[in-house]
């Protein structure tokens, strides 16, 4: 019998018909036959086994290491029936195909259970990055062997055993210590990659607190040729600038707007005008259409990802999601006419944009050398109604297909212009542009477009035919007063932007390039769900759109260790666990790396006093503003300054034996 395994139920819906599994059985589906039989996971059917399954001691959260020497799996009660299904159809099975999810969780929800069972049979890998009826076919037509993806199993336990390392350990230590000193809490959270994305905001929320508004002075020329008029902005010299380039110096910025206004004219001393073609943007990622979705909707990470979901699994109009490549196949270009006939169809509003595409072209997102484990995400050609999606789904789809039809649109093209002037001994410089190809900007607002490497924000201004030597006419001139601004709150969209270009925030050179290479902190499986455990924790809140920090969180990143909030130390994980997948370095090797890191952090903690902000300390100190921290003492309970000993504010909270002195407070 060969049992296919599924990583969830509506894997297993899409493949009935392919494979020809049409008799429903409870938690499984056969062929009339019985040669061939599907079943599925719900996800995970286990996880890592609790402390206390590696020795009674561990019940206690003071006894610390816990390294496993052995690794233990137990299985999840809420999904138990669903494994002894599994369970039962394996011991009857000859050869296994793996069915789920093509990629490194997929692998491991899969042979987590075969190592479980002990099988020994033969082993097969169903691939498909697609869940629609053509590519599903195609796919189990070219089944093949295991092995090949094997790896991707090894590097995904590696993953899983490090990251139960961490969690238990560091969460258990930093909990005890913080009840220690009063900490009223239940647990305190620690991860590999929810800290350091906790530190980001933490850090964020300062730099915006501490930020102190400066004055700078700009002045600007309104000038003329030909009776068309245009903008050119001075360009102080540097001893009268910042750091970055703003004029600091209030007088004599008025004075040379004064000499400026009493010439008639500025010459021009250069022109320069290149042509910029901007190429069709990628396909979209998991993280650039939830970056998008943010944006423009407001959405949240979990939000666009159950969304994409839902989208790939119950309405399979568009592919894989959890992607991390924006680019596709050549060989996929093969699929275009269908997918654009099924577009047609879906929806009739789009048939006029889709009649004026050019299929002949060939955008730099057709490139077989740029694939990782899944392409982009696109439409396919599953036949449907776009009016059965609700409004968030049309929303996410419209996005999806409208990056796919950009690509037979050609490049955008601008004639950009600088142009520099003297006026008064000043120099002055303006820019414009002049369209000449709009291409497949056609497609999308100004608001769609965002900022990307690959999309140049449009100027406001076009220039007339400047010739060096000429004068235009000056017509007026201001002086405006701006200051400087501080960073804003993160937004789900911009979090997860500074989650994926962590490297910007490092500065050794070799971990800020692993984590370049490596997509920085989480995964596109994993980054939602991070924001989401950090704001169940409390260490973070929602205020509308943006994300800040609690004191909680603020009083956990002050306690912790750089190397456990520093996100170098997922920047040397992502790099081994590529070298597990890749057959380049063994397990062994890895996790023995990780239990010596462990016990290196737990040496040096206990070395420290943990001091915690509770959830419900919304009093800030009276005498410097910090927050303030409910402690404990042979006296009683009071309220002590986060910032001790810098300040050694104290309140009473009550304890009528004694009131709470400054001296006494002293001594915890």
């Amino acid at each position: 019998m060969r049992l296919f395994i599924c990583e969830k139920p509506s894997q297993a819906i899409s493949l009935n018909a392919i494979i020809g599994t049409t008799v429903r059985k409870d938690g499984f589906n056969q062929s009339t036959d019985g040669k061939t039989i599907i079943t599925w996971c719900v996800g995970h059917l286990l996880e890592q086994a609790p402390p206390e399954e590696y020795g009674e001691q561990y019940k206690s959260w003071n006894v610390l290491p816990i390294i496993p020497q052995t690794w233990k799996m137990s299985v999840k009660k809420t999904t138990s029936k669903q494994f002894n299904v599994i369970k039962g159809l394996v011991k009857k099975a000859q050869e296994v195909v793996i069915a789920t999810d093509i990629d490194r969780e997929g692998e491991t929800i899969a042979w987590e259970l075969l190592k479980l069972f002990n099988w020994q049979g033969r082993t097969l890998r169903l691939w498909s990055s697609s869940n629609n009826n053509d590519a599903l076919r195609k796919a189990v037509s070219n089944i093949q062997e295991a092995s090949k993806t094997y790896p991707m199993y090894l590097s995904g336990l590696g993953r899983s055993q490090a990251d139960w390392l961490v969690g238990i350990n560091f969460t258990r230590l930093y909990t005890t210590l913080a009840k220690q000193n009063g900490f009223a809490g239940k647990v305190l959270s620690v991860g590999r990659v929810q800290t350091p994305t906790l530190n980001l905001i933490v850090m964020r929320d300062r730099e915006i607190k501490n930020f102190v508004p400066k004055p700078f002075w700009t002045i600007s020329l309104m000038l003329a040729k030909q009776q068309q008029s245009f903008i050119a902005n001075w360009q102080p010299d540097e001893s009268l600038c910042d750091e970055d380039g703003r004029c600091i110096n209030q007088p004599i910025a008025a004075q040379k707007l004064t000499l400026m206004k009493q010439q008639s004219s500025a010459m021009v001393i250069s022109v320069e005008t290149k042509l910029i073609k901007s190429q069709q943007p990628l396909c979209l990622s998991l993280n650039e259409l939830q970056k998008q979705c943010s944006r423009l909707y407001g959405m949240e990470l979990q939000q666009t990802l159950d969304t994409a979901q839902a989208l790939y699994e119950k309405h399979k109009v568009t592919t894989y999601p959890r992607t991390d490549c924006g680019y596709l196949q050549i060989a996929m270009l093969n699929e275009v006419p269908q997918i654009m006939a099924t577009l047609k169809a879906s929806d009739p509003e789009i048939i006029n944009t889709i009649n004026e595409l050019d299929m002949t072209i060939k955008s730099r997102v057709w490139n077989d050398e740029k694939i990782t484990a899944h392409h982009g995400i696109i439409p396919t050609t599953q036949a449907f109604n776009i009016g059965t999606l609700n409004q968030t789904e049309r929303q996410v789809y419209e996005l999806i297909r409208c990056y796919y039809l950009a690509q037979f649109l050609p490049v955008y093209e601008v004639n950009k212009t600088v142009a520099m002037f003297e006026c008064a001994g000043e120099h002055l410089q303006s820019r414009g542009e002049q369209l000449v190809t709009l291409g497949w900007k056609k497609l999308f607002t100004k608001a769609t477009i965002d900022n990307e490497s690959d999309v140049e924000p449009d100027n406001s201004q076009s220039l007339p035919k400047l010739v060096q030597g000429e004068q235009c006419t000056i017509i007026k001139g201001d002086i405006s007063q701006k200051q400087t601004t501080p960073p804003k709150p993160y937004t789900d969209g911009s979090l997860l932007n500074a989650m994926i270009n962590i490297n910007r925030f490092v500065e050794d050179p070799k971990l800020k390039k692993l984590l370049k290479d490596n997509a920085g902190l989480g995964t596109e499986a994993t980054r939602a769900s991070i924001i989401k455990t950090l704001e169940q924790r409390g260490y973070i809140e929602r205020k509308k759109k943006v994300l800040v920090s609690t004191p909680v969180g603020q009083s956990l990143i002050d306690t912790l260790p750089d190397i456990v909030k520093h996100p170098g130390m997922t920047a040397l994980w992502e790099q081994a666990l590529k070298e597990i997948e890749l057959g380049q370095q063994s397990l062994d090797v890895f996790m023995d790396k990780q239990s010596q890191y462990i016990q290196i952090v737990i040496n040096e903690a206990s070395k420290q006093t943990v001091n915690i902000a509770q959830a419900s300390d919304a009093k800030k100190c009276p005498s410097c503003g910090a927050s303030m921290i409910k402690r404990k003492n042979e006296h009683g309970t009071f309220l002590g300054c986060s910032a001790y000993p810098n300040c050694k504010q104290v309140i009473n909270v009550g304890n009528k034996k004694k009131r709470i002195t400054t001296k006494s407070a002293k001594k915890e």
